[in-house]
């Protein structure tokens, strides 16, 4: 994660608040995880979570049926199980739901 600088801290104060939600918009626009934080703390604290994790579930679902690489069943379950472990992480890192997180696995 990126450390930020003091005087952009200071600067920060000074925008406007029109030019603070073009920002916003756009990195929400790209990067995932920060769009993910968003819907989860700040536009639906009810059911966020929730979305969330049905869609991770999803995810999870088209994994264990799509096709991995490797020579032996025991190397296409590997790398089955780390595809769904990497998405398990994705989730763990915006949502503080362990419960959520304990389901997934």
């Amino acid at each position: 994660m990126a450390k930020i600088n003091p005087i952009i801290k200071e600067r920060i104060s000074t925008i406007s608040k029109l030019d603070l939600e073009k920002l916003v918009m756009k990195a929400a626009s790209m990067n995932q995880q920060f769009h993910d934080y968003l819907m989860v703390n700040f536009i639906d604290k009810e059911y966020g979570e929730q979305d969330l994790f049905e869609a991770a579930k999803s995810d999870i679902n088209f994994i264990f049926h799509k096709r991995f690489p490797g020579f032996s069943e025991e190397l296409i379950t590997a790398n089955r199980l780390a595809a769904c472990n990497k998405r398990i992480v994705l989730f763990s890192k915006v949502c503080k739901n362990k419960s959520l997180e304990l389901d997934l696995k």
